[in-house]
């Protein structure tokens, strides 16, 4: 086998794979009132009502704002907030869903 082609291969591969990515979202930590700010993002996306989404935002605000909400995870629902206010609900709810799925929640 050709071994420079292989590990170009090799880098394409990893490359892309960090492009794609491969890990899991941002974790929002343990709080449960961070987990309820969370599920109230995700009815005001998903009903597409603006007054629930400003009062979701407010709240993921707050949180972060007291050190209970990750910046990390923070700066992916604000990202999501941010869609859903231009108009992009669906794909909001769509990212904010597989947030939502991707949480590891310690026991």
């Amino acid at each position: 086998m050709n071994r420079p082609a292989h590990r170009i291969r090799l880098v394409i591969l990893l490359l892309l794979s960090l492009i794609i990515g491969c890990g899991r979202p941002a974790q929002m930590g343990p709080s449960d009132e961070v987990m309820s700010a969370v599920d109230a993002l995700y009815t005001a996306i998903s009903s597409r009502r603006v007054e629930l989404l400003d009062k979701s935002a407010a709240r993921i605000e707050g949180l972060h704002s007291s050190k209970e909400l990750p910046d990390a995870a923070h700066r992916q629902l604000k990202s999501y907030i941010d869609e859903a206010r231009q108009g992009q609900w669906d794909p909001a709810i769509r990212k904010l869903h597989e947030f939502i799925r991707g949480q590891r929640r310690s026991s």
